[in-house]
């Protein structure tokens, strides 16, 4: 484009040409960022999630790890609005993710405490994601 020569009633079109040309590299790029970080969160968040241990004497009570063995995650691609990473927990233990994180009133009294897994491993991926995007949006 460089030794292109255009005339001043086709300069607007050949801006906009660049604009789309490096907007679709841009989000292409983000949308690779948001996949390696959604998978490294996913992959600490597992690491991290609490174990229950499984009782045999009650019914219908969760095998040791179960929780941390639904942790998924999907990203989804937005185009020009950008890509979107969504974490969740998939089968019957999603109904879990708010009680580990925020505690729970207990049977017998009292109340247990939350396990802050879900944003400590978000604080350790934060950084590295705002860094991915910035340099996705840098002009190389």
């Amino acid at each position: 484009m460089a030794n292109d020569k255009i005339t001043i009633d086709d300069l607007a079109d050949a801006i906009g040409e660049r604009l789309m040309v490096y907007q679709s590299e841009t989000a292409r790029k983000i949308l690779g960022v948001t996949k390696s970080t959604m998978k490294r969160f996913v992959k600490i968040t597992k690491q991290t999630a609490p174990r229950q241990t499984a009782d045999p004497k009650r019914k219908g009570t969760l095998r040791a790890g179960t929780f941390a063995r639904a942790i998924r995650s999907t990203v989804e691609d937005n185009g020009i609005t950008g890509s979107k990473g969504i974490w969740y927990v998939g089968g019957k233990e999603y109904r879990l993710t708010h009680l580990i994180v925020n505690g729970h009133q207990l049977r017998q009294g009292g109340r247990t405490r939350g396990d802050p897994f879900l944003e400590n491993a978000l604080e350790s991926v934060a950084d590295e994601y705002i860094k991915g995007i910035e340099e996705a949006v840098k002009n190389d």
